[in-house]
């Protein structure tokens, strides 16, 4: 070996000739040394009796500078060249001394976790566990090392079996997740157990409590739910008086003599303006109430274009949304968020489907008793191979493009008593269709009457309405078109008052009020004046009170707050 190389080593290197004295020393020994050793006897720079350990000599080294140097050394001899290599014993102490606390560190780690622990060896053996094994089940750590017996003995009867699979599988070089339960001194208790490989030297057994996690959920999900149901009782509250309020806006708005030039063009903003806020209302209603109030007579056209103009603004501009809206006037039992959730669920899935070029087609038509809604994309299709499980949670394209929401859409559209089906293949496009019964008793539609438009109404009309603000403008409204109006506040006013007047020809009559409800004064009304005809109205009322309001024999149901228009329009109906 020549001295280039040695210079190259990282130890110091010391070449002896027989005698023992130095004949070279590379520059990492002369280092070690504190200067040239060579010429130097090599008994005289050891300055006391080395040890063994681990076939090294460990000990004192006299540095040629006066000092002192822990070197461990090795010998070898090649032919006639005897070589010792010398390595600083500082280094290797140092490097012990951070491995020690590194371990120790890692100890109180493991000890301080409040997940459980188990060390098993290659032999399945448990060679540690950490104090929250000890913590959980109460049984000292000695009696668990050793024999796996012990820590088996811990885990319930019937889920032993698998945790004695799941170690072999894990010894095997396999990783293993699932659920135990764990025996201690208040009973079983639920653990999230894992079981890792280590090495091909044993396996760890990690076990992470999820009784109390599921405790902590059970609270977090009460106090959600007592939150949303209060911020639901004041979105409620704040809806109907909105409601109520434009209520009388559409009367005021009525009211007003026919105008031209800038005037109407400010009556038609207005008209616009009270269209979404009435939209946003209904919304705020349903959340306000959406445990009693989930269903109800919707005009599905006007919900499907106001859908798509949504996402023909949000999508890419290489993206091209189109509408056939064939469905005019058709209702179906549904509410107007779930509707509106279901489209704009499959529109978002068919803009992600199609990329940042593509065609989607919206089309709605009325076919044999059922709502139809196809929603059509030309973009990369659905594999037949996850087709069956599409309507599953977190299901996914062969491109990874996930499909959310349809488990919500399908739950939503089957509560309506519909269904949905779906045509796709890959490269293909992709087809939704969505069925809905169509909803034949009365309902609301928006209708624009023309100047000269003869509007039909009752002459003389009993209304019932508990809000003044809105008894009020309903009055005057119908007063303002000749019909004689007769107020009623109340439920039993209004049943004093069909008895004492005579000549009404409709009574308009409000549901939900207080004390007796508009359902109960609509079946005393029918058993004491069996032909008066009586149309209900109210500002959110769920399917079943409005099926049982017509089949109590109302003539139909309107909305508010409504344009007269749409009450000649639910007069008109109920006449046919």
């Amino acid at each position: 070996m020549g001295q280039g190389t040695l210079e190259l080593l990282p130890d110091g290197i010391l070449q002896l000739d027989a005698d023992g004295r130095v004949v070279y020393a590379n520059r990492i020994a002369q280092h070690l040394l504190g200067g040239d050793p060579v010429g130097s006897n090599v008994a005289r720079l050891r300055a006391g009796k080395e040890r063994d350990q681990d076939g090294l000599k460990m000990g004192v080294w006299r540095r040629l500078d006066g000092g002192i140097a822990e070197l461990e050394s090795s010998t070898s001899q090649h032919g006639a060249m005897i070589f010792v290599a010398l390595r600083d014993m500082s280094e290797r102490a140092t490097t012990l001394t951070a491995l020690r606390d590194e371990r120790n560190q890692m100890q109180a780690v493991l000890e301080a976790l409040h997940s459980l622990i188990v060390v098993f060896g290659k032999e399945r053996r448990v060679l540690r566990v950490n104090a929250a094994v000890t913590r959980a089940t109460g049984v000292a750590e000695r009696r668990l090392l050793g024999d796996p017996t012990g820590v088996l003995g811990l885990i319930d009867p019937e889920d032993r079996d698998w945790v004695a699979s799941g170690l072999g599988r894990a010894m095997g070089g396999e990783s293993v997740v699932g659920d135990v339960r764990l025996l201690g001194p208040q009973g079983p208790r639920a653990y999230e157990a894992q079981l890792e490989p280590l090495a091909g030297q044993g396996a760890l057994l990690l076990c992470r409590s999820i009784t109390r996690e599921r405790e902590l959920l059970g609270v977090f999900r009460a106090q959600a739910r007592k939150e949303v149901a209060e911020l639901s009782l004041l979105a409620g509250s704040m809806a109907h008086d909105i409601n109520d309020a434009l209520t009388v806006i559409a009367s005021a708005l009525d009211s007003l003599p026919a105008v031209h030039g800038h005037a109407a063009e400010a009556l038609v903003d207005a008209e616009k303006a009270l269209r979404k806020s009435r939209r946003a209302t209904r919304d705020m209603l349903h959340l306000g109430r959406r445990e009693e109030l989930e269903h109800g007579p919707v005009n599905l056209g006007n919900l499907l274009a106001r859908v798509v103009e949504r996402l023909a603004e949000a999508a890419p501009s290489g993206v091209t949304v189109r509408c056939e809206n064939g469905l005019g006037s058709v209702r179906v039992i549904a509410d107007p968020s779930g509707v509106i959730k279901i489209l704009h669920q499959l529109g978002v899935n068919a803009i992600r489907a199609v990329g940042l070029e593509g065609e989607i087609w919206f089309r709605g038509h009325e076919l044999d008793g059922d709502a139809i809604l196809d929603i059509e994309d030309d973009g990369v299709g659905i594999p037949t191979s996850i087709q069956g499980r599409l309507f599953q949670p977190f299901t996914r394209h062969a491109s990874q493009r996930p499909v959310t929401g349809l488990a919500l859409v399908r739950g939503l559209v089957q509560s309506y008593g519909g269904t949905i089906q779906v045509q796709s293949s890959p490269e293909a496009g992709t087809l939704f269709r969505v069925l809905l019964p169509v909803y034949e008793r009365g309902t609301t539609v928006t209708r624009i009457f023309d100047d000269d438009e003869v509007i039909d109404l009752p002459g003389s009309v009993l209304l019932v309405e508990d809000n003044d603000a809105v008894r009020h403008s309903l009055a005057s409204l119908l007063g303002s078109h000749d019909v004689v109006v007769h107020s009623a506040a109340d439920g039993l006013e209004a049943l004093r008052m069909a008895d004492k007047l005579e000549g009404i020809e409709l009574v308009l009559l409000d549901i939900g009020m207080p004390g007796l409800g508009g359902e109960e004064v609509l079946q005393r009304l029918k058993h004491r004046h069996p032909d008066l005809p009586v149309l209900m109205m109210s500002g959110f009322a769920r399917e079943e009170k409005v099926q049982a309001c017509i089949d109590a024999g109302a003539l139909g149901f309107v909305s508010k707050p409504f344009r007269l228009a749409e009450l000649c329009l639910a007069l008109d109906e109920s006449r046919e």
